[in-house]
């Protein structure tokens, strides 16, 4: 096994000084181009689009059909235009915000000024300043750059944190073909077209190996601090995208990513859903030693677990029903819906029992064990009546519990002590 992780390294000096001018600078540069891209933007929102539905959708603009479907809702283009340039101010800010309270909180450590610069960057080019380099052409190459040193920092963050090393060592040869494979796509155009496949390699394969780093070190390398630390990081990048990945998909089912509510409600849903990951890396930073987030991961996997579920069942009983009732009257009924409610509200309660079990069981072993146990004890100590065998019991079960180097049990009997 690998020698645990106990040292920190602080920045002092000249160098803590033109850190923090660095970052300063930075972020006054980038959060200007982002405010800078907002009026372009709302001026390509609100101009109707005849290029196709790909070309229009990669710009935001609104087809033909969307604008008809937009006044359907009562909205009109201004108003989408509006609610896209609120949602894109809020995710920003709430990118920005994190990484600005990490970099005045701990601006001595190199990781957690890596984590602030990741977060500004991050969350000032992400979905991107597309409108400012097609009216300003000759910002493109820049905002491009701003892009990769954007996902290049988050990425550098994931094999590095929480230590500042690379664990393992040759993690630092993915680290650099990720950052070749950004760099090849600012040049796309220019190479041939089979560099387009090795920049797509070399963007993903490291990006999943960096989830893998954060896994070895948390089992292998980290002491216990830092694992608490590592388990808010993959939290937040497991949920963020695995939830993103679960809304295109739930969207594509009930719509389709070309209708515009699918599109209304991922703009939507998508920026909050991804505000997990800047908050869990400054709770990683900040204040993992104070919350516990093995609650969190417990509750969330018990919810989406049941949520994932029942939504089955749910549809699965009205694609079943509605079938069955077909074949006799050649119609649908609206009764199917209701009885398929009623059916998820009766199942609600025992699936959530049974899904706490199981994740219990299989994931909190110690934590199910323990329940089993002291539910076992209360038991006991109902029936039993004789105290010296209710002792035994309970030293029994705090041994088993909580596993101390030692434990007494004193009784207030004149000269009368157990120990054990």
């Amino acid at each position: 096994m690998a020698e645990r992780e106990t040292h920190e390294v602080q920045l002092s000096g000249r160098w803590l000084l033109a850190a923090r001018l660095a970052w300063a600078a930075a972020a006054m540069l980038v959060v200007g181009l982002f405010f800078a891209n907002l009026p372009f933007l709302y001026k390509e929102l609100r101009e109707v689009c005849t290029d196709g539905f790909a070309a229009c959708d990669a710009t935001g603009r609104l087809t033909p059909d969307s604008i008809a479907v937009l006044h359907g809702l009562g909205l009109s283009a201004d108003t989408h235009a509006g609610y896209q340039i609120v949602l894109r101010v809020i995710g920003m800010l709430g990118w920005t915000l994190v990484g600005l309270v990490i970099f005045i909180r701990k601006s001595r450590d190199p990781m957690a000024l890596l984590a602030a610069t990741a977060l500004l960057t991050f969350g000032s080019t992400f979905p991107g300043l597309e409108s400012l380099p097609r009216a300003f052409p000759v910002l493109s190459p820049f905002t491009a750059l701003l892009g990769v040193i954007a996902f290049t920092s988050m990425i550098l963050f994931l094999y590095l944190f929480p230590s500042g090393r690379f664990v393992p060592g040759w993690t630092r040869w993915l680290a650099l073909a990720w950052i070749a494979g950004a760099l090849f796509g600012l040049f796309e155009n220019l190479l041939p077209g089979w560099f387009e496949l090795l920049s797509f390699v070399l963007f993903f394969v490291p990006a999943l190996c960096s989830i893998g780093a954060q896994i070895y070190r948390y089992r292998y390398v980290s002491n216990r601090a830092q694992q608490q630390q590592t388990k808010w990081v993959l939290f937040g990048v497991v949920f963020s995208f695995g939830g993103y990945l679960a809304l295109i998909v739930t969207a594509s089912l009930l719509w389709g990513l070309d209708d515009l509510r699918s599109n209304l409600l991922l703009d939507l849903l998508v920026p909050l859903l991804l505000l997990t990951l800047p908050l869990s890396i400054g709770i990683a930073i900040l204040r993992a030693r104070l919350w516990d987030i093995d609650l969190i991961i417990r509750k969330t996997l018990q919810y989406a677990l049941l949520t994932g579920l029942l939504a089955l069942v749910y549809f699965g009983t009205i694609v079943l029903l509605q079938s069955i009732f077909r074949s006799f009257t050649g119609g649908q009924s609206p009764a199917v819906i209701v009885l398929s409610t009623l059916l998820i509200t009766a199942l609600f309660n025992p699936l959530h029992r049974r899904i706490q079990e199981v994740i219990d069981r299989r994931f909190y072993r110690r934590k199910y064990d323990a329940q089993q146990v002291l539910a076992g004890f209360a038991q006991t100590a109902r029936d039993e009546v004789a105290l010296e065998a209710l002792g035994d019991e309970m030293l029994r079960v705090i041994e088993e519990t909580m596993q101390p180097a030692h434990v007494s049990l004193w009784l207030h009997f004149p000269q009368e002590e157990r120990k054990r």
